[in-house]
């Protein structure tokens, strides 16, 4: 990478209060809903139990989501990018193999030429330094975004 190029640091902080808030969110729903078909709500013991229960899955599912889809940092700039992975791994990639971008079931993924497709969480990382990201792709490759099949939008499949 060059002088010009954007690093972005992750964000623990932001990973696990966004994956947490989403567990618990799901949790409360389905108290709710537990609520409304049996007509009471759980004993205290019972929802002590429920209650810390979800917390604990919600901190194990969010230090999952940090190990496996946050990378340490995303370097890019007009050639090409560097993902610092986890582990010690790092994958340098030329946007000129770039097939296709775009969300697709919570992950994000770019999707390069004769390569694994590369997934990972956007809640990983500052909400700035994601949005710079995306409008860079965007402005610079916008063909290459995916609909909701992973295939470019703006191209004939290869």
């Amino acid at each position: 990478m060059n002088e010009s190029s954007t690093v972005m640091k992750n964000s623990l902080v932001r990973t696990f209060t966004s994956v947490c808030l989403s567990v618990l969110l799901v949790g409360a729903v389905s108290a709710v809903q537990n609520r409304y078909h049996h007509g009471h709500w759980p004993a205290p013991t019972d929802f002590a139990q429920s209650t810390l229960g979800l917390v604990l899955l919600s901190v194990v599912f969010a230090a999952l989501v940090w190990l496996a889809f946050v990378p340490r940092s995303i370097e890019y700039d007009e050639d090409g990018i560097l993902i610092e992975g986890r582990f010690g791994l790092a994958r340098s990639l030329r946007w000129m193999d770039l097939y296709s971008y775009g969300t697709c079931r919570g992950t994000f993924t770019l999707r390069f030429e004769n390569t694994q497709t590369i997934q990972f969480c956007p809640e990983g990382f500052k909400r700035a330094d994601w949005k710079a990201f995306m409008d860079f792709l965007k402005r610079e490759y916008p063909d290459e975004r995916a609909n909701m099949w992973g295939e470019p939008r703006g191209r004939q499949s290869r």
